[in-house]
């Protein structure tokens, strides 16, 4: 049996969709009291009492990604609440798959991404049968943006007709169809025997964050909002395509990634 924990949330949801045929439980965040403490509480105690043995996997799809809230709430829900389960699994004998980011292998050191490093830390000091955490790009769908991600301000920006302000952009970045990273995810974690229990995922297609941005704006005829090089550039970041060079091409791609997000965009616009 699985267990999918965050279900509600963006690779929650498909995730839950592409188990749908299996045996699974599905556990929105809200019904994770007191799951994410400094030790395994006891309503988390029961519940694995009632179904850990029943249990063979674990998705953990929740997490906050938003580094403006407090690092208590990021590393709570970002790497106490996965190594809860981790610890429990000694017990029960489940796999946790967890979900975490690329750039745990950059010099970023956003809140959001130090949190993550510190799980990734974690996980290299555990069983590596206990654990599958997949490295991911930044993801988007056909319907979602979160309001604090890139595309997520671009959308408010076009909605409310303000400024868009940006540094000069030469960050570099993958952009990840959540569709297709699910069904990569899902091969892998359902092979028979795993070489690894690392999995970035990626497909080759880097784009600097100001062509992303052009691009946009210039396909909604609003080239007036993007003001570029009116944020300074941040020192710790990806400007290096050999950054990239790090990581195995296992995904490819058929469509076009601007096309696709701006149709992202287009779905969220009035």
């Amino acid at each position: 049996m699985n267990l999918v924990i965050g279900s509600n949330g963006l690779l929650g949801q498909t995730l839950s969709a592409a188990l749908k045929k299996e045996q699974s439980i599905f556990l929105t965040r809200t019904s994770l009291i007191n799951w994410d403490g400094p030790s395994v509480s006891n309503s988390q105690a029961q519940f694995f009492k009632n179904y850990g043995k029943k249990i063979s996997k674990i998705f953990v799809a929740v997490g906050e990604t938003n580094s403006n809230v407090s690092s208590t709430r990021l590393l709570s829900s970002n790497f106490l609440l996965p190594k809860n389960l981790l610890e429990l699994g000694k017990d029960y004998g489940f796999r946790v798959i967890t979900f975490g980011t690329i750039h745990e292998e950059s010099a970023i050191d956003s809140p959001y991404v130090l949190s993550k490093k510190e799980y990734r830390n974690y996980l290299n000091q555990s069983d590596p049968e206990s654990f599958l955490h997949f490295q991911l790009h930044t993801l988007y769908s056909s319907g979602h943006a979160h309001r604090h991600s890139f595309i997520g301000q671009i959308i408010e920006s076009l909605k409310l007709n303000v400024i868009f302000n940006m540094s000069s952009g030469k960050q570099l970045r993958e952009f990840h169809n959540v569709n297709r990273d699910v069904e990569s995810i899902i091969d892998i974690i359902f092979e028979e025997k795993h070489t690894s229990s690392f999995h970035p995922l990626s497909h080759g297609n880097i784009f600097k964050l100001s062509d992303v941005a052009q691009s946009i704006f210039t396909s909604f005829t609003k080239p007036e909002l993007l003001k570029m090089q009116s944020i300074v550039d941040p020192i710790n970041e990806i400007y290096d395509l050999n950054f990239f060079a790090n990581f195995p091409i296992n995904q490819s791609i058929e469509n076009s990634i601007i096309e696709e997000l701006i149709d992202t965009i287009k779905w969220n616009l009035p």
